[in-house]
């Protein structure tokens, strides 16, 4: 798919079957779980996230 993107192409469609559950929660969290995160301790309100 990343190929695919880097060609101009950005929709996509998957035909998921069995955990398809799975690989919906995957894509629909990909940025959250592939981001950095920082918390600063003592500062709970105070959250910073990047690439």
């Amino acid at each position: 798919m990343k190929l695919y993107t880097h060609q101009g192409f950005d929709e996509f469609i998957l035909c998921v079957g069995y955990k398809g559950e799975m690989i919906k929660d995957y894509f629909y969290h990909y940025k959250v779980m592939n981001s950095d995160v920082m918390l600063e301790l003592g500062h709970p309100d105070r959250t910073e996230s990047g690439q």
